[in-house]
């Protein structure tokens, strides 16, 4: 089957999940520019391949230089989700290490976390993560700016299955989710969240949140927050 591309952010991970051959021709010169293209904007990418076939020499050769290029630059390209032939093709070839492959998405979003940190903080403050979870976009950036501004590492997601990967990846301190956002299979997500990391506290935004004024929003806001976790995990 041709290869087939599709790409979604993870809070400041871009996952590029991989469907199809990975050979010679059209699809490494397409693979490999989709991914140069994606990295003009987000340093830290992940390539799902658990749906890759098969990869000829020169497809690999092709990622092999992506990584490489990536490298250089300062950012990085992780391998997640290889299926057996994938990785029996890595380890004869001895690039498992090159790529950094990891077992699943999950993983490799958590790599990146693990070794970031927010621009804003301090090099001796501890990094509070706080995940936000909103249908409306312009919400999300408002959440994440008040609460950067405040010294918080606020990632967000704007639908729960993505929110579910970072809330294993990321560890937040804390989740803000807006309450009228619901499972495909119509729970709540309060419910999902608590299944999920049920030692995480939460902060449930009523639906008229994002029509208040906003000074007004933002102060309910961060009280919420520091009543939840103090002023501790913020940047002094």
């Amino acid at each position: 089957m041709p290869l087939e591309l599709q790409d979604r952010q993870l809070g400041s991970v871009m996952v590029v999940k991989a469907a199809g051959r990975i050979v010679a021709g059209s699809e490494a010169q397409q693979i490999e520019s989709h991914v140069n293209k994606l990295y003009a904007e987000c340093r830290d990418l992940v390539l799902d391949v658990a749906d890759v076939n098969f990869i000829d020499s020169s497809g690999l050769g092709t990622l092999v230089r992506l990584v490489a290029r990536i490298r250089r630059s300062g950012g990085d390209l992780k391998l997640c989700a290889a299926p057996p032939p994938v990785h029996r093709l890595l380890k004869l070839t001895n690039l498992l290490q090159v790529f950094d492959v990891h077992d699943s998405e999950v993983s490799a979003v958590s790599a990146f976390y693990r070794r970031s940190r927010p621009a804003e903080a301090k090099a001796d403050a501890p990094v509070c993560r706080v995940l936000c979870i909103h249908p409306s976009v312009d919400t999300l950036v408002y959440l994440r700016e008040v609460l950067r501004r405040s010294g918080y590492d606020a990632v967000t997601a704007s639908n729960l299955p993505d929110a579910i990967v970072l809330l294993k990846a990321i560890g937040p301190a804390l989740v803000i989710f807006a309450d009228e956002m619901h499972s495909a299979r119509g729970r709540a997500t309060a419910a999902v969240l608590e299944e999920t990391r049920p030692e995480v506290p939460v902060i449930a935004l009523q639906k008229e949140f994002s029509q208040q004024e906003a000074g007004e929003a933002g102060n309910w806001l961060l009280q919420a927050v520091r009543s939840r976790l103090g002023t501790a995990g913020a940047a002094q």
